[in-house]
């Protein structure tokens, strides 16, 4: 009898925790939106009513990236996350070796070459985060964890929703388990739906497969040489001051210091306005072509393209970026020279696809 009235009370605990909790968030929905003066306001478990997106300065322009928690890992900053998926499809590793995340390209890419792209002020202020990989010695069954320190990452499928641990303390976030296939997927600039890297490792015990969140919106895996797109993660202080603009008849949120920096977005799919399929009837109606770019020699370096896809005739921009053990050798269309210049502006008539060329760079 006594232990049927301990049981009745608990339920009756969680069932006041619960009307509570139910109470709280429907009160703070109704709260006035306050005017947000640091990068924290906007973090989506913060006030997700103010849009949870600043516009930062990339290569020249301002890009949009999601603040996604205001606390990330409890170690006092705020997470965020490209909106758009880089232009660069680039393999896991070079050639057919183990998934462990802690020397693989996209980890190079973001943290030699990526990090270059923001204005060297930006690149200080960005603080190095613990991040939970599975150990070298244990990528076939996930047994262990270990933590490196980097400024940019991948996020792991716990934190996109994924229900089982991947290492350790994975914690889920809570803007991709509210609605986590739509919010998993990957977008270009374009408009087109593409997979883009994670840092887990298979849940099937292949350890040449690392996590992907797939065009789907579903987490798969994928062979580690398979070119596959990157979607940078960094964090920043909560106190980074932010300032309203309005650009376009758009009101944003950019941070205020680089404002006089008087920087723009440049994003292809947003000044069209239109979703698909509306969008690919744009397309074809105005004749837009474009190209895919492969990588020869990827451990050496990689790419960049803001938006590869014009209408035929115009000029894109490609930027080849060799890592610091690597040097360009040139853009190619089949076994033809283009250019030996690092940055390509070319005329494109037809969808097609180059070859950028990179190869070891022997130190002096």
């Amino acid at each position: 009898m006594l232990k049927n009235k301990k049981i009745v009370i608990v339920m009756f605990g969680i069932l006041v925790l619960s009307i509570y909790g139910i109470q709280k968030m429907d009160i703070n929905s109704k709260l006035p939106i306050k005017s947000p003066q640091i990068l924290r306001d906007l973090a989506y478990d913060f006030d997700k009513r103010l849009g949870y997106t600043i516009y930062i300065p990339e290569n020249g322009k301002l890009e949009p990236y999601y603040v996604l928690t205001k606390n990330y890992y409890k170690q006092g900053n705020v997470l965020l996350m490209r909106k758009y998926v880089l232009n660069s499809a680039i393999p896991y590793k070079h050639e057919h070796s183990t998934s462990y995340y802690g020397n693989s390209l996209p980890d190079k890419f973001m943290n030699e070459v990526f990090i270059k792209e923001f204005p060297e002020k930006l690149q200080d202020e960005i603080p190095v985060t613990s991040i939970n990989i599975t150990d070298e010695n244990s990528v076939m069954f996930r047994k262990h964890a270990e933590l490196i320190k980097r400024q940019f990452f991948t996020l792991l499928e716990k934190e996109l929703g994924k229900d089982y641990p991947v290492t350790s303390d994975e914690m889920k976030i809570k803007y991709f388990s509210e609605d986590r296939h739509i919010r998993s997927l990957g977008k270009l600039k374009t408009g087109d739906i593409v997979s883009w890297w994670l840092r887990g490792v298979d849940y099937h015990n292949r350890d040449n497969f690392a996590a992907i969140a797939k065009y789907n919106g579903y987490i798969e895996y994928a062979e580690v040489t398979s070119p596959i797109y990157i979607r940078p993660s960094f964090c920043l202080s909560p106190d980074t001051k932010i300032a309203k603009e309005k650009i376009a008849d758009k009101e944003i949120y950019v941070l205020k210091d680089f404002q006089d920096l008087k920087l723009k977005p440049n994003i292809l799919v947003e000044k069209i306005g239109l979703k698909y399929p509306k969008l690919q009837e744009y397309y074809v109606k105005y004749d837009y072509v474009g190209i895919d770019v492969e990588i020869s020699n990827p451990q050496y370096g990689a790419y960049l393209s803001d938006n590869p896809v014009v209408p035929r005739g115009k000029m894109v921009v490609v930027r080849s970026l060799p890592y610091s053990d690597g040097q360009f050798e040139g853009w190619y269309s089949g076994d033809r020279l283009i250019s030996q210049e690092p940055i390509l502006t070319y005329r494109v008539d037809k969808n097609e696809t180059l070859i950028v060329k990179f190869s070891h760079k022997i130190l002096q």
